[in-house]
């Protein structure tokens, strides 16, 4: 939703969303409104604007009178359309055109129809792998690739780390993580190297795959109460300002805290992005998703803490998705430091 939201206003021509159902109309004139300063129509009620919003019934009735007057059609819910949808998207004129869906169309089935209606599949996440944590919190592992710019820049920052963390290990073999950095912490060499580790860190969590992901799954389980934890302050907000969810981060008064935990509850907004994984005494709403975005969070350990927050539903699995950068120091299994011999 919030990439064909981005879409629709980047391009600025008249646009046609069709959805579902009437509830789904309804949050997708929300979802709009909030970075749209002008009316939202609803073509079911009758109305016209630039941008406008249909059940696929009512996009049916009215493409029939306004098959041209929209330049960007998209259709929400492609992977179990009706008859109606199909219509609507043959009846439409529009040149430029977005359908989402859950799982990719079926052969023969009618989701194929509309495919041939709508463009081949251009985007889907990634195969995942799963673990399972004690307490049988079901971790879904989805391997990100870093860009070559971000490659790169990890690559330098992490050489920088390991000219200093190689040689103390080699002359301390028993010395643990925590010795490195009280050692480091002393030598403008060593503070050099603590902060090379933070800089690579910080590529980790705001690499443009984690991003896409992220807004992905949100799409994806966009009716499920969502928790987006990252690993601090800067990436929680950097998700916050690009997919147009709100953030919960250190330092924030209690106020905007309780107003954004409100929002939640009341149903206005579906996902929250969070700054680390709250404390045990942390007074936050129950989610049913949660996806982690790198680094520690992005472990089995990471993940049994979450999973306290996940409200289980009767007959499904309590799931977290953790988003691992490939080729990078992140994995899913123990929560532990740097490796020493990369």
């Amino acid at each position: 939703m919030r990439l064909a939201v981005r879409a629709i206003l980047s391009l600025r021509r008249p646009a046609l969303v069709v959805a579902p159902s009437g509830r789904a109309a309804r949050a997708w004139s929300e979802a709009i409104a909030r970075a749209y300063p002008g009316k939202v129509a609803s073509l079911d009620a009758g109305e016209v604007e630039p941008i406008s919003v249909a059940t696929a019934a009512g996009a049916r009735r009215a493409l029939e009178a306004l098959g041209d007057h929209f330049d960007i059609l998209v259709v929400d819910g492609a992977e179990r359309p009706g008859g109606e949808a199909i219509e609507a998207a043959q009846e439409a004129c529009a040149p430029l055109r977005l359908g989402l869906a859950g799982s990719p169309p079926e052969p023969g089935s009618p989701s194929e129809r509309l495919a041939d209606l709508l463009g081949p599949v251009c985007s889907a996440p990634p195969p995942s792998r799963a673990a399972r944590t004690e307490s049988g919190i079901e971790v879904r592992a989805l391997s990100l690739r870093l860009s070559p710019e971000e490659r790169l820049a990890y690559d330098r920052e992490r050489s920088r780390l390991l000219r200093h963390l190689r040689p103390f290990f080699r002359s301390r073999p028993q010395a643990a993580w925590r010795d490195f950095v009280r050692v480091a912490s002393r030598s403008a060499g060593g503070r050099e190297a603590l902060g090379a580790l933070r800089r690579s860190r910080e590529i980790l969590a705001l690499s443009r795959a984690k991003l896409l992901a992220v807004d992905r799954l949100l799409d994806l389980h966009r009716d499920v109460p969502a928790f987006v934890v990252a690993p601090g302050s800067r990436s929680a907000l950097e998700i916050s300002r690009r997919l147009l969810v709100p953030a919960v981060v250190a330092g924030i008064g209690p106020e905007e805290r309780a107003a954004i935990l409100g929002r939640f509850r009341d149903g206005a907004c579906r996902a929250i992005a969070w700054s680390g994984i709250p404390g045990e005494t942390a007074e936050v709403p129950a989610f049913r998703l949660a996806i982690l975005t790198g680094g520690s969070l992005a472990s089995l350990k990471g993940a049994e803490r979450v999973g306290r927050l996940l409200r289980p539903l009767e007959g499904k699995r309590r799931v977290a998705y953790a988003l691992i950068a490939a080729g990078t120091g992140e994995r899913l299994g123990p929560e532990k430091g740097p490796e020493r011999r990369r």
